[in-house]
């Protein structure tokens, strides 16, 4: 009898309270990159996110402004309206993430 292989979730955790090391942002933008990933194509992936509660905030807003970016760009154009908004949204998010963690948003 043949075993099934089952894909294995694997479980991205990003903690906001470790020193930011060029490591820790290699692995930040790998998971920042997993999770859009999962979020835009409606894979499970499990997150853990902790540390400060205005980063992980900070980091929630930019991630899901991200995500309805990346879909309205799928559905329309850049320049529609309503893109260009969701744009401008982004990139208020991305800079309040930026500012709040000192880390630069991974995806451009």
């Amino acid at each position: 009898m043949n075993s099934i292989k089952e894909d294995r979730l694997e479980q991205h955790t990003i903690n906001f309270s470790n020193r930011l090391t060029e490591e820790y942002v290699k692995s930040f933008a790998f998971k920042v990159a997993e999770i859009l990933k999962s979020m835009t194509t409606g894979r499970h992936s499990p997150v853990s996110v902790t540390g400060d509660e205005s980063k992980i905030k900070s980091f929630a807003k930019a991630l899901g402004y991200e995500e309805r970016y990346i879909r309205a760009l799928a559905e329309s154009s850049a320049g529609d309206p309503n893109t260009m908004n969701l744009r401008h949204q982004l990139e208020a998010a991305i800079a309040d993430f930026e500012k709040s963690t000192g880390i630069k948003w991974p995806v451009r």
